[in-house]
């Protein structure tokens, strides 16, 4: 159909007198190229490998024809999909508009004392959670985050971004999150970074009481004021998304070849994340959970930036280390 196209346009060409001196050059071409071709044929093979390696490497100018589909779809997490042995492999179903170059999930890793039943220490155990924006797994609103564990069901808090705030940026400890504000380091150990910064909607007991006390007041509910001595303050989660620039905004020319529209990019050694994984999933199992001490720890997550947290009590208070970003979803 294009070759009639061209040959239509041609013919035309040749009836105008204006046009005619063209039309001999490119008739003279034509010939001459036709006579390298059947004097070196090797050289149209070459010609179409050159094209062939340029829209390889410059999807952008290859036929649509041949473009894998980049179409985004809805994160599937109603049936228990998070809480399997494969809670960090996500499942899609559904068309959704696609957060272009924007990250929708974070999956973290973070080791605190662990109770159990049936266990009589507290180990310093691995577990792993995940940030998803709601945009992704259901038509909520546009600042609403949800975090929840994987491997086992625990976790369930929603989460917000301050009305249109989609990037802020913090001053934190190299390598870490917080400091002492009122008595800050030299500079040199300090470094800017931009991320989310994401609110919970639910009170939490304040984590200054002693144990027995926080353990209580988490059964109360701040709107009562008989549990007024819980202190219920607010939590901050820092989560960072350009170290040193926005993960999600580096496609390569590989990326455009993949199908699909969701891409999860692990941020350290694959080795490393699959260890975490491991830990992870026997953290919740009594016969297999593991103490990690904080040198193995340290190891496992040295190459990962930190989710730094923080409680909203009065005055200026300061980040602590929440967990290790080991892995974000991008949407292409």
């Amino acid at each position: 159909m294009l070759a009639g196209i061209l040959r239509y346009c041609f013919d035309i060409a040749k009836k105008n007198q204006a046009l005619r001196p063209f039309v001999a050059i490119y008739r003279l071409l034509r010939r001459l190229f036709h006579r390298i071709l059947d004097k070196y044929p090797s050289l149209a093979i070459i010609a179409i490998v050159a094209i062939i390696i340029f829209m390889t490497l410059n999807p952008e100018y290859a036929p649509d024809l041949v473009k894998p589909s980049h179409g985004c779809e809805l994160i599937q997490i109603g049936n228990g999909e998070l809480y399997t042995v494969k809670g960090d492999t996500l499942h899609f179903s559904g068309d959704r508009p696609c957060q272009s170059r924007q990250p929708v999930a974070f999956d973290w890793f973070n080791r605190f004392p662990t109770k159990m039943i049936g266990l009589g220490s507290q180990p310093d155990a691995v577990s792993a959670g995940i940030f998803f924006n709601e945009l992704a797994t259901e038509a909520t609103g546009a600042n609403e985050w949800h975090e929840y564990t994987l491997f086992h069901q625990a976790n369930d808090f929603t989460w917000t971004m301050a009305p249109g705030a989609s990037m802020v940026r913090e001053t934190f400890l190299k390598g870490g999150c917080g400091y002492d504000t009122s008595n800050p380091p030299p500079s040199k150990e300090l470094e800017a970074r931009d991320g989310l910064l994401l609110t919970a909607e639910q009170l939490r007991s304040s984590v200054k009481l002693p144990e027995n006390v926080w353990e209580k007041c988490n059964t109360g509910s701040p709107e009562d004021e008989t549990w007024d001595y819980c202190h219920y303050t607010g939590l901050e989660f820092f989560i960072p998304t350009v170290s040193p620039h926005n993960v999600c905004a580096q496609h390569s020319w590989r990326d455009a070849w993949i199908p699909g529209g969701t891409r999860k990019i692990l941020l350290g050694k694959p080795e490393a994340y699959e260890k975490l994984s491991r830990l992870s999933q026997d953290r919740w199992d009594v016969g297999k959970i593991k103490e990690v001490s904080a040198d193995d720890w340290a190891q496992m997550t040295a190459d990962l930036p930190k989710v730094c947290m923080r409680w909203k009590d009065k005055g200026k208070p300061n980040w602590e280390e929440f967990a290790s970003l080991a892995a974000i979803w991008c949407d292409y």
